[in-house]
């Protein structure tokens, strides 16, 4: 006899079975515990695969259309012959694309040496203080008004007096009208 060696097979699933397998057991746990009342009663509707009439009629009349169409006689109708039209643009827009045209020759052809050099003054666009101070000073006035206090007004009362001059003032516009 000869030395053999010998091999031990594991007879044992892998992780993979396993899992599956407990999976299966666990959904087949649930289903056996699951409460059928829980469930709301629902009636079945059978539903008729077939179309109604007025669709059997909409594509008998379709196809009868393609059967004319395809069936057409055009030995029945007429010869007609066409005329093409060559439409010329009027004077007013061929005026008009040649100003055009000029305008984009004489911009692309526009010499710059001819140019005068210029120098660019910035002025300061910001207002002096004294303007700013002016400008402060009529805000707190408008504030002042528009923020005024009418109860602190007193009441008082208005008396109208029309003095009628004495006879010698009349006797003086009189003579002062008549020079």
């Amino acid at each position: 006899m000869r030395h053999v060696e010998t091999q031990e097979k594991n007879p044992l699933p892998d992780k993979e079975t396993i899992r599956v397998e407990k999976t299966e057991q666990e959904l087949r746990a649930n289903i056996n515990k699951f409460n059928r009342n829980s469930l709301k009663h629902t009636e079945t509707q059978e539903k008729n695969p077939l179309p109604d009439s007025s669709a059997i009629q909409g594509e008998k009349t379709e196809q009868e259309l393609k059967e004319g169409i395809s069936n057409f006689d055009k030995k029945a109708l007429k010869p007609a012959e066409t005329v093409e039209k060559n439409v010329m643009p009027s004077p007013e827009a061929i005026q008009v694309e040649k100003t055009e045209q000029e305008l984009r020759t004489n911009i692309s052809e526009f010499n710059r040496d001819n140019l005068k050099h210029t120098e660019t003054q910035e002025k300061n666009p910001l207002p002096s203080p004294t303007d700013v101070d002016m400008e402060k000073k009529e805000k707190e006035f408008q504030g002042a008004i528009s923020g005024f206090d009418k109860g602190k007004l007193k009441h008082t009362d208005v008396k109208e007096k029309n003095v009628l001059p004495d006879k010698a003032a009349i006797e003086a516009e009189k003579k002062g009208a008549l020079a």
